[in-house]
């Protein structure tokens, strides 16, 4: 398996902020009882990626939500 990613670490509660601003909404985060089988940390490593691809991520996490995002409004 190979796994893409930009090196970075970001919380979901990070991502739920910065998701929220750049689409100039406000809602809050429901939380709920931690589930069996839960991932608490994960980081992709991408040496694989790098290697045998030659991954070499162009954009930050936010900058991808915002390509992500423009693209899902035009798309509508």
């Amino acid at each position: 398996m190979i796994n893409g990613g930009n090196g970075g670490r970001i919380t979901l509660n990070q991502a739920w902020v910065l998701v929220q601003r750049l689409a100039g909404v406000s809602i809050a985060a429901k939380y709920g009882p931690p589930r069996a089988g839960d991932v608490h940390d994960s980081q992709a490593d991408t040496t694989l990626a790098v290697e045998c691809l030659g991954h070499a991520p162009r954009f930050s996490f936010e900058e991808g939500m915002r390509h992500t995002l423009d693209w899902y409004r035009k798309a509508r």
